[in-house]
């Protein structure tokens, strides 16, 4: 990428890729401990895999008995497990009845409005929320779906890798169609890797849609951008390159994207990588500037959300919190409830923001303070969250491991602290 630096700690920009969700852990998940640990997540997060099932173990008897079904089989501590399953009075989250197979992992979710909801997982999995049931919208592809966004009901863009994109035009008649768009480039598998992956599809309006993932090399050999951008050609889509590369090496990996409009974007990513441009100007060529920051991060900034652009939030490894505020030189630390990978974060307003991360962490901001959130998960092993977004403030879905929550306004039985 073209990116001047600003913050004396500035640390430099990540080349390689450390993922925020392996294959593994979004794909069917695994209550083998031995296959989850196959592809550990960043951390050596080697139980991205664990089920919401408890396992059937090996048939035979055991002595554990009755306190096996008890507990869900857990083995952790009460901040990954849960072994009192709490009511939907009880929690502020309540699980949402999708029909999927609960071992399905489930990445990202974006909507229009309330009745107008996407969810993209494993498998090519794709389920819409009308505002009273989840259907099922079947997609060409069976891998998995890590990205969803729209600039509206009627213009909504899933992706997986770069060659496995697609756009719909809504809901309509129970289903959607999906219409493949055009790889992104010429792209080669990286040798012993399982394939390279687009993370975040963010934009400005239907003709305006960035997308960003993990970098990766052209059949050429030589290093491929990681941010693209939508373009018209000759009456079709197309995409154009939003960062240069150097000639030897690769380019920096994006784990998420968000602006407050086109002259306004973030991208962040790897040891605490968080980028920032005004946009296209004259004299660019057609590539942005990127300033880098210092996000006084050394792991992977996961997910990027502002309430607007003097106020903007990132995530990320270990429950990393940073805020970035107008003028600033760095990004402030922000003291974190968890230590729990946080994934996803996103809200209405700067008095009003929620975290999702590994473990069923729910974290939400009220202007003040972070605190923890509780949901009615199943007794066992609590899963991880990847997805956040909502309508407004009393209108929140939250997605992961084999489940859909949702939260509908504060509840006053609620208990306030994780269970």
């Amino acid at each position: 990428m073209k990116a001047s630096v600003r913050g004396q700690h500035r640390k430099p920009i990540a080349t390689a890729m450390l993922g925020f969700a392996t294959l593994g852990g979004i794909m069917m998940i695994s209550a083998s401990c031995a296959e989850s640990a196959q592809e550990p997540s960043v951390a050596d997060d080697t139980d991205a895999g664990t089920s919401t099932i408890p396992s059937d173990g090996d048939g035979g008897a055991s002595d554990a008995g009755a306190d096996d079904a008890a507990d869900g089989g857990c083995e952790g501590d009460a901040e990954t497990c849960t072994t009192h399953e709490l009511t939907c009075d009880e929690a502020e989250w309540c699980p949402s009845k999708t029909n999927l197979d609960p071992r399905l992992g489930l990445a990202a979710v974006w909507g229009s409005g309330k009745n107008d909801v996407w969810v993209v997982g494993a498998q090519g999995r794709v389920i819409h929320w009308n505002g009273a049931d989840w259907t099922p919208a079947p997609t060409p592809t069976t891998q998995t779906l890590y990205a969803v966004w729209g600039s509206g009901p009627n213009d909504v863009w899933i992706a997986s890798s770069p060659g496995v994109i697609f756009h719909g035009t809504g809901f309509s008649g129970g289903t959607a169609i999906w219409s493949p768009l055009p790889p992104i480039a010429d792209y080669a598998l990286v040798s012993g890797s399982r394939g390279k992956l687009l993370r975040t599809i963010w934009g400005t309006s239907a003709s305006d849609v960035w997308i960003s993932g993990e970098n990766f090399t052209q059949k050429s050999g030589q290093p491929q951008e990681s941010s693209w951008r939508s373009v018209i050609v000759d009456g079709g889509a197309a995409w154009k390159p939003m960062s240069n590369c150097p000639t030897t090496g690769t380019c920096p990996s994006i784990s998420a994207m968000w602006g407050s409009g086109p002259e306004d974007i973030w991208a962040v990513g790897p040891s605490g990588a968080a980028l920032h441009t005004k946009g296209i100007a004259a004299g660019d060529g057609g590539v942005p500037n990127w300033t880098a920051f210092d996000s006084q991060a050394s792991g992977e900034l996961r997910s990027v959300w502002g309430s607007g652009p003097g106020d903007v939030w990132a995530v990320g490894a270990g429950g990393t919190i940073r805020r970035y505020t107008t003028g600033a030189e760095r990004w402030t630390i922000v003291a974190s409830p968890t230590k729990e990978h946080l994934n996803a974060i996103w809200g209405t307003g700067p008095n009003d923001i929620w975290a999702v991360g590994d473990h069923g962490m729910l974290l939400h901001y009220d202007g003040t303070h972070w605190t923890t959130s509780t949901a009615a998960f199943a007794v066992g092993p609590k899963p991880h969250l990847r997805g956040v977004w909502g309508s407004g403030p009393n209108d929140v879905w939250a997605v992961g491991d084999g489940i859909v929550l949702h939260f509908s306004g504060p509840k006053p039985r609620a208990q306030g602290a994780a269970q």
